[in-house]
């Protein structure tokens, strides 16, 4: 029964962050691509190798940068880990640089 619980907490916790990355996207979407396009690429790092170093497609971290579709938690973690940002910096309204 604990399995189960820290199970769906889990799923929870997950469901609620994509969500809130999917409406703070949507309110600044732009400032969010822009956020990962200049600390990417002021890490010297392509779009291939940013997606190697996350795990995923080329196309799909792509997909992030466009605003296509959001990143998985884990996803959002290891960009985060990656770009040396808090989640809160890569998703605010403001641009970072």
């Amino acid at each position: 029964m604990k399995k189960i619980k820290k199970f769906l907490k889990k799923v929870l916790t997950v469901k609620l962050t994509c969500d809130n990355m999917a409406s703070t996207s949507k309110k600044g979407g732009k400032k969010v691509r822009n956020n990962l396009i200049t600390r990417r690429k002021a890490k010297g790092l392509s779009q291939e190798q940013m997606a190697q170093k996350i795990g995923c497609e080329r196309s799909t971290y792509s997909g992030y940068e466009l605003g296509y579709f959001n990143p998985s938690m884990e996803k959002a973690l290891k960009i985060k880990e990656v770009l040396g940002y808090t989640k809160d910096d890569i998703f605010s309204n403001e641009n970072v640089s």
